[in-house]
């Protein structure tokens, strides 16, 4: 399900109370990141990105969260709550500007295999590197294919099943 975080010029926020979704970039469908219940999302008023569901969720819409915020005083958890998710934002950024794509590929290995097995027993990890980049599938796949062949990395049907030992440099 695809979520936006703004309606007809009025801000959403949404509460996850169970579940997983991504961020997505509106321009071009990138997904930002993947994160999971409990979280809330909406509160720094971002118009150009939408969230999608990746698996069942419960959630709710917030309506006036800020007015929320502060007539309940909650400014040092909302505080704490933005640190947390600037810091993801952050991490992501770091990894799209990566010196080089392999680098790129193995940080996102690492993150795949620190995933839910559910997730990855159903996502290729070419699947889960594009979402995530604008690598090209054959760029992709040629690293893959050569961490596989060298031994670095257990694929079977294009899953990610197990890593042994990531060289730092490809």
């Amino acid at each position: 399900m695809r979520l936006p975080f703004v309606d007809n010029d009025v801000p959403i926020c949404y509460l996850i109370a169970s579940g997983s979704v991504s961020l997505h970039r509106n321009a071009d469908n990138l997904m930002i990141y993947r994160i999971s219940a409990p979280l809330v999302l909406g509160l720094g008023m971002i118009r150009d990105v939408y969230i999608q569901t990746q698996e069942p969720c419960r959630l709710a819409t917030l309506p006036q969260a800020h007015q929320l915020i502060q007539d309940n005083n909650l400014w040092e958890l909302f505080a704490r709550h933005m640190t947390m998710l600037s810091s993801k934002l952050y991490s992501h950024s770091k990894l799209l500007t990566a010196p080089t794509s392999y680098e790129t590929i193995r940080t996102l290995l690492i993150a795949l295999m620190r995933e839910p097995e559910a997730l990855r027993a159903n996502t290729t990890a070419e699947r889960y590197i594009r979402d995530r980049t604008l690598l090209s599938r054959s760029g992709v796949m040629k690293i893959l294919s050569a961490l596989k062949a060298g031994g670095y990395i257990v694929i079977e049907e294009g899953r990610l099943r197990e890593i042994k030992k990531l060289p730092l440099k490809y």
